[in-house]
């Protein structure tokens, strides 16, 4: 259950919307995630290519927050940076490559989808991929029972980040260098997107809300 104030022409309405069970939990299905031990992020300046590199165990990275924290997962595929543009420290760059993104729920079942990063930008010593957490995950399948994997393939699509640090400041430019190869450890979320269906649904019910608030100012 949703509850959701609005405020229309100074007339205070509440209203609380009960959502479909299975499309509630596609606007909270977030996991927060960190490199397993053992595994990183390498850029190899000679190729220009970024990889994710499993650590022994075949896992990229871990669930830190969470009902299912402590699940991990891996990320694969080959990807490179491309027109690199920028000022002073900050610079920016296209991400070339398709790939693919998982979850193992620990049961058996394993959480697949296509990936496909977009953007890349560096700071000084950090950088990140897709910062500005557009849709990179798609085909989302899972056949399992756990409950959050369920409702993330139930969306279909998903949105996935990742942010990266060095011990001294590494620009792309510096990071598609001929030779220069640099590891490190790094952190993101990934979060599925909301159903169609039950944003359609939110926003009628606001659209409703706020005519009713309407029709009782003019009531007095």
């Amino acid at each position: 259950m949703t509850g959701v104030r609005l405020v229309t022409l100074g007339t205070s309405v509440t209203l609380t919307f009960l959502l479909l069970t299975a499309a509630d939990p596609a606007f909270a299905v977030t996991f927060d995630l960190a490199t397993a031990p053992g595994a990183s992020i390498t850029f190899t300046g000679s190729d220009d290519s970024i990889a994710f590199n499993d650590n022994q165990a075949g896992d990229d990275f871990i669930i830190t927050e969470g009902p299912s924290t402590g699940l991990t997962g891996n990320i694969g595929g080959n990807f490179t940076i491309t027109s690199i543009q920028g000022f002073g420290s900050f610079e920016t760059g296209l991400v070339q490559g398709a790939g693919t993104f998982s979850i193992d729920d620990g049961n058996g079942e394993v959480l697949t989808a296509d990936l496909s990063w977009n953007q890349i930008f560096t700071f000084g010593s950090i950088g990140g991929m897709n910062a500005g957490a557009t849709v990179n995950l798609t085909n989302i399948v899972y056949e399992g029972t756990n409950q959050e994997l369920s409702a993330m393939a139930a969306s279909e699509d998903g949105a996935l980040t990742a942010s990266f640090q060095f011990e001294s400041p590494q620009s792309l430019s510096q990071l598609t260098t001929t030779g220069n190869v640099q590891s490190t450890s790094f952190s993101g979320s990934v979060s599925a997107v909301p159903e169609p269906g039950t944003l359609m649904l939110l926003g009628t019910g606001l659209a409703g809300a706020a005519g009713f608030g309407l029709r009782r100012r003019r009531q007095k």
